[in-house]
């Protein structure tokens, strides 16, 4: 199975089509020049496919299909696009709606990335002391002729134990790696990095803004594109992967099959409240929902943003303080009773 294009590459390449399709240049015309202008040989292989297939078929959402590397919304969109002729409004609503995608998710990244360091320095300091310098000690309180007791001695077997068994820790180590990059890389691993987060109360909350801020931009987009609204609402629900939220959308789909107006059905189901309940409202009574929609998405990624810096804001020197409390403590434990034996030899 090939592996899925990124959110960055989808960005490019749906802005790369939209711009060659607005300067009056057919799609295969465009699939050609993409082609030509490609710097791997992978891309050029999935553009090849993709003129192969256009030139035989002249359907190109099936292209995309057949190429296995585009997901399955941005297939449908196209084909949603060429059926009602708006295929240039369709790739640039993709292309934003990949770049917005992009720049939530590498706004997480960057924003977790000093809290994981300062973790790892804090796990490296913690063993360094436990299997080296604690030894060190250790054999001063010996030479003394007394031993280390309580938080000092506890932390000195910890050592012990860590130098005894460094290969079995080395390998849980290892074990830990791969678990993590199963999360971050792999279909499955991400649906379960979804349901771990899903624990902590503060993920929750970000969690769900990001899956309302994808919500409302692909329910943009499908509106743009000229499908019905009943019939955008069950595509862009299929891409949610947060269990609360997807709970919504079944609670508004009920209600939609009962005669309810996609706005109230919105509003009951509390996937939008507030302001943003009343703006969908309007857009929708002035023939602007589509743009109304794209507005709620940029504010919901900006509201999710802001939470992740202050949950990040707040965890930086908590971080420090663990480090700085932990070490202090240890190295107390040791020197002021080292201090007193000195002290009465003196």
């Amino acid at each position: 199975m090939k592996k899925q294009l990124n959110r960055q590459e989808l960005a490019f390449f749906f802005g790369q089509l939209s711009m060659i399709l607005h300067a009056g240049v057919s799609v295969l015309e465009g699939i050609i020049i993409l082609k030509e202008d490609a710097s791997g040989q992978e891309g050029e292989e999935i553009l090849a496919g993709i003129q192969e297939s256009l030139e035989m078929k002249g359907i190109l959402w099936e292209s995309l299909k057949e190429a296995g590397v585009f997901p399955d919304y941005a297939v449908h969109m196209t084909e949603v696009g060429e059926r009602c002729g708006t295929l240039e409004e369709v790739f640039s609503s993709l292309a934003s709606y990949y770049e917005r995608e992009d720049e939530m998710l590498k706004g997480i990244r960057d924003s977790l990335a000093y809290p994981a360091i300062m973790l790892a320095m804090l796990c490296g300091v913690l063993v360094v002391l436990a299997v080296k310098v604690m030894p060190v000690f250790n054999q001063v309180f010996q030479e003394l002729g007394t031993e280390m007791t309580g938080l000092s001695r506890a932390v000195l077997h910890a050592g012990t134990v860590l130098g005894r068994y460094a290969s079995v820790f080395m390998g849980l180590l290892a074990a830990v790696i791969v678990f993590l990059v199963y999360l971050c890389k792999t279909a499955h691993g991400k649906r379960l990095r979804e349901k771990l987060l899903l624990l902590f109360p503060p993920a929750r909350k970000i969690s769900e803004q990001i899956s309302c801020s994808s919500f409302a931009g692909g329910l943009s987009i499908a509106l743009r594109s000229g499908l019905d609204m009943e019939e955008g609402f069950l595509l862009v629900s299929s891409l949610i992967q947060n269990p609360e939220f997807l709970k919504k959308t079944q609670d508004t789909q009920a209600l939609l099959s009962q005669g309810a107006e996609l706005p109230e059905a919105l509003k009951q189901s509390r996937i939008f409240s507030g302001v943003h309940a009343r703006m969908i409202s309007v857009g929708f009574k002035t023939g602007q929902a589509d743009a109304v929609l794209e507005k709620v998405a940029e504010e919901c990624q900006n509201e999710a943003d802001e939470k992740i810096q202050n949950a990040v804001s707040a965890l930086e020197p908590a971080l420090v303080a663990v480090l700085s409390v932990m070490v202090g403590l240890i190295l107390l434990s040791v020197m002021l009773p080292l201090a007193g034996i000195l002290s009465g030899i003196g």
